[in-house]
């Protein structure tokens, strides 16, 4: 184990930098690309000749500018702490905190020792804080107030962080308190400082402290975690709305103990908040779904699709509405709600994203741009969609963000006007690009850090404090590169109009004294630096300084003082593995010895500057003069002013309901059908009717009707031209219902609606002419129940049943009861999402099994009684040919599938129930040879079936490849001379059934290197190395139960290659060993385990509803707060760093500035 992260340290630690979740344990990532990284080394001096004005990597450049000031120092305690967290304290704060912890491999990560560090000069010098806290004392997070630098919280390890640390003067002095309670998380009030959230992750309870964490009253049980909110100081409609909470919890007083709710409540009693009548008229949520932010509220409901809600201002919820697409939503990314709209990248089923932005109350969604780049982002215990998209902080309605094109390819574009209209970056000037082509543009990485080939790429940045200043890593072309040696640095100072390249290759930046300091660090494969580049003059020049005489670093991270108001700074990193960890505080005021004068030095400018107005109004702001080259100093306040303009055309956009024409000209939607809006409302309206025709618009005889026209939500334009507003028209007293069929002979009963199944939740309405009837409903299938429903009106029955199933509605007619007729109905869940399960590299011309496994509300399986029958319809195509092969439809949740070339196919599974189906995709990749070794697998307790969802099977598999992984450890090279690589080239699949049997797959992609021989002889030895068994532990929510799983090679391997010899070699090992192995899977140390909390049902199942917080949410990043998913393994979590995202602490706009980072 030791020796896998070392490896993996030395890999990657030279681009991993500022963030709240900053980690160094990685796994293998960019070893597939060596020649290229050594390509990048052999360019090193070129690269270095080509960079702008005078980038000269000696000493006598160094030499020309005025020395920097730096000062070193080591935290000198002891090389065993592989964490570090570094805070600085505030606005107009000297003090920065550094805590390093211990962190073991095993005992589910557990901190067993820490050290705290604390300096008062600005990282000059720094002492060690333990002596002021108890011996037994062992730190594992702190938690700091957003409105007071002195009041921070340290969570210690003591009886299972049961204790904590307060400060209320910075970290002079601590005060222990021993809690009732396990601390894993505090959230702090937003005006009141000493009023703490607490949460306890594994009770799953919220605690409420009102003095700073002394006394703690425990809220409410079964709260899920991460989804509990302050109230909103002027947005919650409540005299008493610093008192208000809003949380997501479980209700356990129904059946089946998985619907969650949401509550809002006073503290500390828990009494209901006025809100909480709107919480309950909205009822049951899908898991993990509810995001407060600011004046709104968004959720999600369970259904066939999965549905957004949103209340605006505490009012009523409602379901929000998607036009421009006829596709299923899936997953949500909420990007912004402070712009006066609320921007949102739905995912669909169709494996596209697309980008919406609303009006004001966030209930109407417009499509702004189709294909958008996404990727998925771990958020919590799952991973959820992401879109690559920036939002430029300081210039109000301004977006970057990234498309796919025709061919694939990402395309950089931007927005000025709140995603109305979006256009190319403009090539950028001093760049030495030679022969660009026509259609080359700027393009750059924004938000997804690592590349598709494997590589880190450093976040966009931009700053509330220096608005119009944006600083990003691309390249000039038809798509934005993946590889490091072509990265370039491109500045804009006028919100992304004009751009220019300032650098060439990789590197960590920040920024300071209102943005006239920006210092950046090159980031360079497996090369300790110790020099970084300054510049005064927004990047125009640049002059390179020593921060180290004595020696090289490899750098983790450059932090300054939230806000960018002084001249300081702190970079930080390690010289190796097993060394110190080193910091350096640095002032730069000796490099900028002028001081900026007024108005001498500054000008005033109008941003965005691509027409007069944009959004209504007209900004100007006051910036540096490139050719300054002074100090601005803490003091400054910057000029800014906003003037509105008169409405145009350019402030307006088709509304809801309406498209452009040739000649631009909004006009209506013929009732369109699209299932992102209908499926599953029972509506007998339409779009056009609810918008227009609704009873209640009706008000004094008169109501409003759209012209076709919206402003842009955001837009502050003024004097608004008469033919875009909402028109009033006269109106009467509602609409007249439809007419119900009759018929003329007898009597009869009619089912109005269009169809004999439903879904659960839904309504089936019948009616009775002609005749009185006694009503009775019998369910046909276990358990039998008969009841009588009563009537909503004369001869009117509206049925919604509580179970799933099949129904028999009959109407008997009164008096005699003798006569009756009958209508049989089917009330089913709908299908939510299907997954499919495959090996992922088969061998050519070799028949292998695909598994499908389907989810519906609440993570639930889709089984027959539940959804009824199900028709799945497999097939599949070479991924680069449009032959399909399909298979008869079948009844059956698995398929045998074949393929008769090397290459990549694409799987496809649709699957059908009365009232709903999905489709779902997954690739498989065919091989030369691929030789099969199934693992063993014994439980200390039996796994129920029902367990088996496909977000298990995702998470036992990592787990399994994991293991393996460290099994393989001391043997990465060992067949390096034939081509082979035991991680690249080894697989796990794990199929959705019982008893669960793990593949090990070896594989040749051409059978040449290594060959089909050779392949089975590696995996013979292989699985001879996994003849001891390596153990993990399971458990579950609903239970404290952990299950102990521990596999090992079984008495035999299955070949696709074949390998009778090691069959009989892998039967005798097995027999001798047997005993060794039964005392080692139930009582030895020997199998190290790793915790990992898997959901009886639906942990990540489909009912997650993927509602990404905004980033920059002061709920996101803030706190220096890690590891809260306390079972996640180092190989899977250090992946997870390398899409890293800058913290607050390099945007300091909350007045915080932390960072984290890591080692082994």
């Amino acid at each position: 184990m030791c020796r896998l992260l070392f490896v993996a340290v030395v890999f990657f630690l030279p681009y991993i930098h500022g963030r709240v979740h900053h980690e160094r344990d990685f796994t293998k990532g960019e070893n597939n690309f060596v020649a290229s990284r050594q390509a990048e080394l052999e360019m090193k001096l070129d690269t270095i000749n080509r960079q702008r004005r005078s980038l000269q990597d000696s000493d006598q450049s160094a030499s020309t500018v005025n020395e920097l000031h730096a000062t070193q120092f080591d935290l000198k305690n002891g090389t065993s702490h592989n964490q570090a967290l570094i805070h600085w304290s505030g606005n107009n704060s000297n003090v920065i905190f550094v805590l390093t912890r211990k962190k073991e491999s095993s005992y589910m990560g557990k901190i067993t020792h820490s050290t705290l560090w604390r300096s008062t000069d600005y990282g000059e010098t720094y002492k060690q804080e333990n002596g002021k806290f108890d011996e037994t004392a062992v730190l594992n997070s702190y938690y700091t107030s957003p409105i007071d630098k002195d009041k921070a919280v340290f969570v210690d390890n003591f009886q299972s962080s049961t204790r904590i640390w307060v400060t209320s003067d910075e970290g002079v002095t601590y005060l222990p308190y021993t809690i009732d309670f396990s601390l894993h998380k505090i959230e702090f009030h937003p005006t009141e400082p000493e009023w703490l959230l607490g949460y306890d992750q594994f009770s799953k309870k919220l605690w409420v402290s009102q003095n700073l964490g002394r006394t703690w009253v425990a809220l409410h049980s079964h709260v899920t975690k991460d989804r509990f909110f302050w109230g909103v100081k002027d947005v919650e409609n409540d005299v008493k709305s610093k008192l208000i909470v809003h949380f997501e919890y479980r209700d356990i007083s129904v059946m089946p103990q998985r619907r969650f709710t949401v509550k809002a409540c006073y503290i500390p009693s828990c009494g209901d908040a006025p809100f909480q009548k709107q919480y309950d008229a909205l009822g049951r949520i899908d898991m993990e779904s509810l995001n407060v932010q600011d004046k709104y509220i968004f959720v999600q409901k369970p259904g066939a699709l999965q549905k957004l809600y949103v209340s605006y201002k505490r009012g009523p919820f409602v379901k929000s509405k998607f036009s421009g697409t006829a596709v299923e939503q899936s997953d949500f990314h909420i990007v912004s709600s402070d712009t006066g709209t609320v921007v949102v990248g739905v995912s669909h089923d169709d494996l596209a994203c697309h980008l919406y932005f609303s009006d004001e109350r966030g209930e109407k969604f417009l499509l702004s741009k189709p294909n958008v780049r996404y990727f998925p982002r771990k958020v919590g215990d799952d991973f959820a969609v992401s879109v690559d998209i920036y939002e430029v902080k300081g210039i109000k309605g301004t977006f970057i963000m990234n498309v796919v094109g025709p061919e694939k390819q990402n395309l950089t574009e931007i927005s000025w006007n709140n995603g109305r209209t979006w256009q190319g970056l403009s090539l950028p000037t001093h760049d030495d690009e030679d022969n660009v082509c026509a259609t080359c543009n700027l393009n750059l990485h924004i938000l997804m850090t690592q590349t598709p080939a494997g590589y880190y790429a450093p976040l966009m940045l931009s700053k509330e404090s220096v608005p119009g200043l944006i600083i990003a890593h691309g390249s000039v072309g038809t798509t934005v590169e993946d590889l490091p040696h072509r990265f370039k640095v491109y500045m804009s100072q006028d919100a992304g109009v004009n751009w220019y390249k300032v650098l060439d290759k990789r590197h960590l930046f920040n920024l300071a004294d209102h943005g006239a300091m920006i210092v950046g660090v090159q980031m360079m494969f497996l090369q300790p630096v110790r020099k970084l580049q300054f510049s005064n003059d927004f990047g125009r020049h640049w002059s390179s300084h020593y921060f180290s005489k004595k020696e090289t670093i490899n750098v983790d991270g450059l932090l300054t003082e939230p806000g960018e108001y002084t001249h300081h700074f702190t970079l930080f990193g390690h010289k190796n593995f097993h060394d110190n960890w080193k910091l350096y505080a640095l002032d730069f005021s000796s490099l900028v010895p002028n001081h900026c004068t007024y108005p001498v030095n500054y000008a005033n400018r109008t941003m965005p500057n691509v027409t007069s107005c944009v959004l209504g109004m007209k900004q100007t702001i006051e910036v540096l003069k490139e050719d300054a080259n002074c100090m601005v100093g803490r003091e400054y306040k910057r000029y800014t002013k906003l003037e509105k303009c008169d409405c145009t055309n350019a402030d307006y956009e088709c509304d809801y309901g309406y498209v452009a024409d040739a000649s631009d000209t909004c006009i209506r939607l013929h009732d369109q059908e699209g299932r992102i809006d209908n499926v599953g409302d029972y509506e007998y309206i339409s779009d056009y009717d609810l918008l227009h025709n609704r009873k209640d618009d009706c008000v004094g005889g008169y109501k409003n009707v759209t012209s076709g026209y919206r402003k842009v939500p955001g837009d502050n334009c003024v004097n608004e031209l008469e033919k875009m507003m909402v028109q009033k028209v006269a109106c009467g007293n509602g609409t007249v219902p439809s007419e119900v069929p009759t018929t003329t002979l007898g009597w009869s009963l009619i089912l109005l609606n269009s169809s004999t199944s439903a879904s659960m939740g839904s309504n089936l309405h019948f009616t009775v002419r002609k005749s009185k009837v006694l009503w009775t409903v019998k369910r046909l299938s276990p358990p039998d129940h008969t009841y009588t429903p009563a009537e909503t009106s004369e001869g009117l029955l509206i049925f919604t049943p509580e179970q799933p199933g099949p129904y028999l509605v009959k109407a008997s007619k009164l008096p005699t009861l003798m006569n009756s007729r009958s209508v049989q109905v089917n009330f089913w869940y709908p299908i939510e999402r299907v997954k499919i399960f495959r090996p992922p590299v088969v061998q050519v011309d070799t028949d292998y099994r695909v598994y499908s496994t389907v989810t519906i509300i609440d993570g639930l399986l889709g089984t027959s009684p539940l959804v009824g029958d199900l028709l799945y319809y497999w097939s599949s195509h070479q991924s680069n040919k449009d032959i399909f092969d399909r298979n008869a439809p079948s009844n059956q949740s698995n398929s045998a599938m074949g393929h008769p070339e090397i290459g990549q196919y694409t799987l496809e599974v649709k699957v059908k129930n009365d009232i709903s189906e999905k489709v779902a995709y997954e690739h498989v990749e065919v091989k030369k040879c691929v030789h099969v070794v199934e693992l063993k697998v014994n439980t200390s307790a039996i796994i129920n079936g029902t367990s088996i969802t496909g977000s298990w099977i995702t998470e036992i598999t990592r787990m399994f490849q994991s293991r393996v992984q460290n099994v393989f450890a001391n043997d990465v090279d060992k067949h390096a001379a034939m081509g082979f690589d035991v991680y690249n080239d080894t697989k796990i699949f794990v199929a959705p059934t019982l008893p669960i049997v793990p593949q090990l797959l070896f594989y040749s992609a051409d059978g040449i290197s290594p060959t089909c021989d050779q392949l089975q002889d590696i995996a013979t030895e292989y699985n001879q190395a996994l003849n001891d068994a390596f153990c993990f532990n399971i458990g579950t929510d609903d239970k404290q139960l952990q299950i102990k799983v521990c596999a090992e090679t079984q008495a035999t391997s299955s070949g696709m290659s074949g390998g009778i010899i090691a069959l009989i070699i892998m039967i005798i090992i097995a027999t001798v060993i047997c005993g060794v192995l039964m005392y080692r899977r139930y009582g030895s140390s020997h199998c190290s385990p790793a915790y990992f909390r898997v959901a009886s049902l639906a942990r990540n199942g489909s009912a997650r509803s993927h509602i990404v917080r905004t980033r920059g949410q002061v709920h996101d990043d803030r706190n220096p707060i890690v590891d809260e998913d306390e079972f996640i393994d180092e190989e899977l979590d250090g992946m997870e760093s390398i899409g890293g995202e800058l913290s607050n602490g390099g945007n300091g706009e909350n007045g915080l500035g932390t960072l984290e980072f890591r080692t082994g």
